[in-house]
Protein backbone atom coordinates (compact mmCIF):
# COMPACT_ATOMS: atom_id res chain seq x y z
CA UNK A 1 0.00 0.00 0.00
CA UNK A 2 1.18 3.51 -0.81
CA UNK A 3 -0.17 6.41 1.24
CA UNK A 4 1.16 9.94 0.74
CA UNK A 5 -1.56 11.59 2.82
CA UNK A 6 -3.22 12.97 -0.32
CA UNK A 7 -3.15 9.85 -2.49
CA UNK A 8 -3.63 6.26 -1.33
CA UNK A 9 -3.08 3.18 -3.50
CA UNK A 10 -3.86 -0.25 -2.06
CA UNK A 11 -4.18 -3.62 -3.81
CA UNK A 12 -7.12 -4.79 -1.77
CA UNK A 13 -7.75 -8.14 -3.47
CA UNK A 14 -4.07 -8.89 -4.13
CA UNK A 15 -4.48 -9.51 -7.86
CA UNK A 16 -1.71 -7.12 -8.83
CA UNK A 17 -4.10 -4.99 -10.88
CA UNK A 18 -5.05 -1.50 -9.74
CA UNK A 19 -8.81 -1.00 -9.68
CA UNK A 20 -10.64 2.32 -9.40
CA UNK A 21 -11.96 1.31 -5.99
CA UNK A 22 -8.37 0.84 -4.79
CA UNK A 23 -7.35 4.40 -5.65
CA UNK A 24 -8.30 7.00 -3.05
CA UNK A 25 -7.65 10.66 -3.84
CA UNK A 26 -7.98 13.38 -1.23
CA UNK A 27 -10.46 16.17 -1.91
CA UNK A 28 -7.71 18.72 -1.28
CA UNK A 29 -5.49 17.44 -4.06
CA UNK A 30 -8.44 17.43 -6.46
CA UNK A 31 -9.02 21.13 -5.80
CA UNK A 32 -5.34 21.93 -6.28
CA UNK A 33 -5.07 19.83 -9.44
CA UNK A 34 -8.17 21.23 -11.15
CA UNK A 35 -6.45 24.37 -12.55
CA UNK A 36 -3.62 22.27 -13.96
CA UNK A 37 -6.05 19.80 -15.51
CA UNK A 38 -7.76 22.75 -17.20
CA UNK A 39 -4.36 24.02 -18.44
CA UNK A 40 -4.68 27.27 -16.53
CA UNK A 41 -1.02 27.43 -15.57
CA UNK A 42 1.02 27.41 -12.40
CA UNK A 43 0.02 30.98 -11.54
CA UNK A 44 -3.63 30.02 -11.11
CA UNK A 45 -2.68 27.06 -8.92
CA UNK A 46 -0.68 29.36 -6.67
CA UNK A 47 -3.55 31.84 -6.60
CA UNK A 48 -6.00 29.13 -5.51
CA UNK A 49 -3.62 27.94 -2.79
CA UNK A 50 -2.99 31.50 -1.60
CA UNK A 51 -6.72 32.21 -1.47
CA UNK A 52 -7.39 29.14 0.62
CA UNK A 53 -4.53 30.00 2.97
CA UNK A 54 -5.68 33.62 3.29
CA UNK A 55 -9.22 32.53 4.15
CA UNK A 56 -7.93 30.14 6.80
CA UNK A 57 -5.57 32.70 8.34
CA UNK A 58 -8.19 35.47 8.41
CA UNK A 59 -10.70 33.24 10.15
CA UNK A 60 -8.13 31.90 12.60
CA UNK A 61 -6.86 35.40 13.33
CA UNK A 62 -10.32 36.71 14.10
CA UNK A 63 -11.05 33.80 16.41
CA UNK A 64 -7.73 34.23 18.24
CA UNK A 65 -8.45 37.93 18.80
CA UNK A 66 -11.94 37.11 20.09
CA UNK A 67 -10.54 34.50 22.49
CA UNK A 68 -7.83 36.81 23.82
CA UNK A 69 -10.25 39.72 24.26
CA UNK A 70 -12.78 37.54 26.07
CA UNK A 71 -10.16 36.18 28.46
CA UNK A 72 -8.33 39.47 29.10
CA UNK A 73 -11.46 41.58 29.60
CA UNK A 74 -14.31 39.30 30.68
CA UNK A 75 -12.34 36.87 32.85
CA UNK A 76 -9.06 38.50 33.93
CA UNK A 77 -10.24 42.10 34.26
CA UNK A 78 -13.87 41.61 35.27
CA UNK A 79 -13.40 38.65 37.61
CA UNK A 80 -9.79 37.97 38.56
CA UNK A 81 -8.18 41.44 38.79
CA UNK A 82 -10.55 44.42 38.40
CA UNK A 83 -7.78 46.95 39.19
CA UNK A 84 -5.48 45.74 36.41
CA UNK A 85 -3.96 48.44 34.24
CA UNK A 86 -4.56 48.66 30.52
CA UNK A 87 -0.96 47.63 29.85
CA UNK A 88 -1.35 44.52 32.00
CA UNK A 89 -4.59 43.58 30.25
CA UNK A 90 -2.88 44.01 26.88
CA UNK A 91 -0.04 41.69 27.95
CA UNK A 92 -2.56 39.12 29.20
CA UNK A 93 -4.37 39.29 25.86
CA UNK A 94 -1.12 38.72 23.97
CA UNK A 95 -0.18 35.76 26.16
CA UNK A 96 -3.64 34.24 25.76
CA UNK A 97 -3.30 34.51 21.96
CA UNK A 98 -0.05 32.54 22.10
CA UNK A 99 -1.55 29.89 24.38
CA UNK A 100 -4.71 29.55 22.28
CA UNK A 101 -2.67 29.29 19.08
CA UNK A 102 -0.40 26.60 20.52
CA UNK A 103 -3.42 24.66 21.81
CA UNK A 104 -5.13 24.84 18.41
CA UNK A 105 -1.90 23.76 16.72
CA UNK A 106 -1.57 20.70 18.95
CA UNK A 107 -5.12 19.66 18.11
CA UNK A 108 -4.47 20.24 14.40
CA UNK A 109 -1.49 17.85 14.49
CA UNK A 110 -3.86 15.02 15.38
CA UNK A 111 -7.40 16.19 14.61
CA UNK A 112 -10.23 14.21 16.27
CA UNK A 113 -12.28 14.31 13.06
CA UNK A 114 -12.79 15.94 9.70
CA UNK A 115 -13.00 19.72 9.53
CA UNK A 116 -16.73 19.59 8.84
CA UNK A 117 -17.28 17.46 11.92
CA UNK A 118 -15.19 19.77 14.10
CA UNK A 119 -17.19 22.77 12.87
CA UNK A 120 -20.40 20.88 13.68
CA UNK A 121 -19.08 20.25 17.19
CA UNK A 122 -18.38 23.96 17.57
CA UNK A 123 -21.98 24.79 16.66
CA UNK A 124 -23.20 22.10 19.06
CA UNK A 125 -21.12 23.59 21.89
CA UNK A 126 -22.38 27.08 21.07
CA UNK A 127 -26.01 25.94 21.07
CA UNK A 128 -25.50 24.17 24.39
CA UNK A 129 -23.84 27.11 26.14
CA UNK A 130 -24.37 30.55 24.57
CA UNK A 131 -27.80 30.04 23.00
CA UNK A 132 -29.73 29.41 26.27
CA UNK A 133 -27.91 32.28 27.99
CA UNK A 134 -28.81 34.72 25.21
CA UNK A 135 -32.44 33.61 24.95
CA UNK A 136 -33.13 33.64 28.69
CA UNK A 137 -31.03 36.77 29.23
CA UNK A 138 -33.21 38.77 26.84
CA UNK A 139 -36.64 37.17 27.19
CA UNK A 140 -36.71 36.24 30.90
CA UNK A 141 -35.93 39.15 33.17
CA UNK A 142 -35.65 36.88 36.24
CA UNK A 143 -32.47 35.27 34.89
CA UNK A 144 -29.38 36.38 36.84
CA UNK A 145 -25.61 35.97 36.59
CA UNK A 146 -25.54 32.87 38.80
CA UNK A 147 -28.12 31.17 36.62
CA UNK A 148 -26.29 32.07 33.42
CA UNK A 149 -22.96 30.75 34.72
CA UNK A 150 -24.54 27.55 36.01
CA UNK A 151 -26.43 27.04 32.76
CA UNK A 152 -23.35 27.53 30.61
CA UNK A 153 -21.24 25.15 32.71
CA UNK A 154 -23.94 22.46 32.79
CA UNK A 155 -24.63 22.89 29.08
CA UNK A 156 -20.92 22.62 28.27
CA UNK A 157 -20.54 19.47 30.37
CA UNK A 158 -23.62 17.77 28.91
CA UNK A 159 -22.70 18.68 25.32
CA UNK A 160 -19.10 17.51 25.65
CA UNK A 161 -20.19 14.37 27.46
CA UNK A 162 -22.66 13.43 24.75
CA UNK A 163 -20.14 14.17 21.98
CA UNK A 164 -17.58 11.81 23.51
CA UNK A 165 -20.21 9.19 24.37
CA UNK A 166 -21.67 9.18 20.86
CA UNK A 167 -18.36 9.51 19.02
CA UNK A 168 -16.22 7.04 20.94
CA UNK A 169 -18.70 5.02 22.99
CA UNK A 170 -21.44 4.42 20.44
CA UNK A 171 -24.07 5.72 22.89
CA UNK A 172 -26.94 7.70 21.36
CA UNK A 173 -30.39 8.82 22.41
CA UNK A 174 -33.19 8.67 19.85
CA UNK A 175 -30.57 8.11 17.18
CA UNK A 176 -29.07 11.61 17.61
CA UNK A 177 -25.39 11.51 16.65
CA UNK A 178 -22.51 13.44 18.20
CA UNK A 179 -22.99 16.56 16.07
CA UNK A 180 -26.50 16.97 17.50
CA UNK A 181 -25.31 17.04 21.11
CA UNK A 182 -26.39 20.66 21.43
CA UNK A 183 -30.01 19.54 21.75
CA UNK A 184 -29.30 17.95 25.12
CA UNK A 185 -26.81 20.62 26.17
CA UNK A 186 -29.29 23.43 25.51
CA UNK A 187 -32.05 21.63 27.40
CA UNK A 188 -29.81 21.04 30.41
CA UNK A 189 -28.54 24.63 30.29
CA UNK A 190 -32.05 26.08 30.26
CA UNK A 191 -33.13 23.92 33.19
CA UNK A 192 -30.00 24.80 35.18
CA UNK A 193 -30.41 28.50 34.41
CA UNK A 194 -34.03 28.54 35.54
CA UNK A 195 -33.45 26.51 38.70
CA UNK A 196 -30.40 28.45 39.86
CA UNK A 197 -31.95 31.82 38.99
CA UNK A 198 -35.06 31.03 41.02
CA UNK A 199 -32.94 29.79 43.93
CA UNK A 200 -30.82 32.96 44.07
CA UNK A 201 -31.72 36.65 44.46
CA UNK A 202 -33.38 38.32 41.50
CA UNK A 203 -31.61 41.08 39.56
CA UNK A 204 -32.27 44.66 40.59
CA UNK A 205 -35.26 46.50 39.19
CA UNK A 206 -32.95 48.67 37.08
CA UNK A 207 -31.37 45.64 35.42
CA UNK A 208 -34.77 44.07 34.78
CA UNK A 209 -35.96 47.25 33.06
CA UNK A 210 -32.78 47.32 30.96
CA UNK A 211 -33.51 43.74 29.92
CA UNK A 212 -37.04 44.70 28.92
CA UNK A 213 -35.64 47.64 26.95
CA UNK A 214 -33.57 45.23 24.85
CA UNK A 215 -36.74 43.76 23.37
CA UNK A 216 -37.76 46.94 21.56
CA UNK A 217 -36.28 48.64 18.48
CA UNK A 218 -33.98 51.63 18.78
CA UNK A 219 -36.91 53.99 18.16
CA UNK A 220 -38.61 52.75 21.35
CA UNK A 221 -37.61 52.46 25.00
CA UNK A 222 -39.09 50.88 28.11
CA UNK A 223 -39.76 53.34 30.96
CA UNK A 224 -41.72 52.79 34.17
CA UNK A 225 -43.65 49.83 32.81
CA UNK A 226 -44.56 51.56 29.54
CA UNK A 227 -43.13 51.68 26.01
CA UNK A 228 -42.18 55.15 24.74
CA UNK A 229 -41.05 56.49 21.37
CA UNK A 230 -37.54 57.95 21.50
CA UNK A 231 -37.84 60.57 18.75
CA UNK A 232 -40.71 62.72 20.05
CA UNK A 233 -41.20 61.28 23.54
CA UNK A 234 -44.81 60.35 22.88
CA UNK A 235 -46.26 57.27 24.47
CA UNK A 236 -46.42 54.29 22.10
CA UNK A 237 -48.11 51.54 24.10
Amino acid sequence: MVDTGKLQVADGNGDGVLQWSELIISNDIVVMATPEIANLGVFVIGLVAAGAMAAALSTAGGLMIAISSAFAHDIYYRVMKPNATEKTRLNVARISIVVATLFAGLIALNPPGAITQIVAWAFALASGTFFPALILGVWWKRSNSQGVIAGMLIGLAVTLGYIFAAKYGGFTILGIIDTGAGVFGATAAILANVIVSLATPAPSQKIQEEVLDLRYPEQMSYKNGEVWMNDDGSKSV
